[in-house]
């Protein structure tokens, strides 16, 4: 498995594969409309193409197959730290440390970060990866996913013994 950099050419197998594990992720938490929807938007050319001027887009790959990807950004009130805004891993390669290997390869190209920060839907498995990756619920708050409420669980890793 190889963690490279996400390129343009990959904006379709990135669509493919977000539709596919959406659907396996979030089904039956949240209507398949409003899945379509944020696949359509989310992963739009024009979100795309912001996403590759301002975070870090990386992919994960075997023998020519993306089997999953990851979006950091910057921190929202802080230059210097992490925010995981997407971590993404085909339903069939999970369990290979295919979401580790992109996760810590994300946290590298931050310089000396205090923390990293997520967001994860309540009653999504994943939550289980990040407590194991060493991150700690800080919160929850309810929201408006494309006109459907859905419950948010914040989260934080502490990162160089800081924070």
């Amino acid at each position: 498995m190889h963690i490279r950099d996400m390129k343009k050419r990959d904006i379709h197998a990135i669509r493919a594969l977000a539709t596919k594990t959406w659907k396996a992720t979030y089904t039956p938490q949240i209507p398949d409309d409003i899945q379509k929807k944020v696949i359509r938007d989310a992963y739009s050319s024009h979100e795309m193409n912001r996403r590759f001027r301002s975070s870090i887009t990386l992919v994960a790959e075997e023998h020519g197959r993306i089997h999953g990807y990851a979006f950091f950004s910057r921190e929202k009130y802080s230059e210097h730290n992490a925010y995981l805004e997407s971590l993404y891993v085909d339903p069939d390669q999970q369990g290979r440390g295919i979401g580790r290997s992109l996760l810590h390869t994300g946290l590298r190209r931050f310089e000396q970060p205090d923390h990293c920060r997520l967001i994860v839907y309540k009653g999504n498995k994943s939550v289980h990866f990040y407590t194991n990756e060493g991150f700690e619920r800080t919160g929850e708050r309810t929201g408006d996913f494309f006109g459907y409420p859905v419950t948010l669980i914040e989260m934080e890793k502490k990162l160089n013994g800081k924070g």
